[in-house]
């Protein structure tokens, strides 16, 4: 076999895999090929993207900004700083 996944990219050290975000910057997480993966092809690479991918946004969607907003239909899903501590606040 000659295929293999791109090698290079963030280094696997760096992330925390329960949620795919990174060490050393908090709030951003990475999934599929920008990380240091290496290996033959076969469905591997896809399978890691998708995992990471479904972890990071599971990450994402339960950071406190996310819980305390419920979304009006066409509103826009970040909340501003006040408004989050409004929402903390009542709940």
């Amino acid at each position: 076999k000659d295929e293999f996944v791109t090698c290079g990219g963030v280094s696997l050290k760096e992330i925390d895999f329960k949620t795919m975000e990174s060490r050393l910057v908090p709030g951003l997480h990475f999934a599929g090929e920008c990380l240091d993966i290496d290996g033959i092809t076969g469905g591997f690479n896809f399978q890691a993207a998708w995992t990471g991918g479904r972890l990071a946004g599971l990450a994402m969607a339960n950071e406190e900004d996310f819980r305390s907003r419920k979304p009006v239909s066409g509103e826009a899903i970040l909340p501003d700083a006040e408004q989050s501590r409004a929402n903390r606040a009542q709940t």
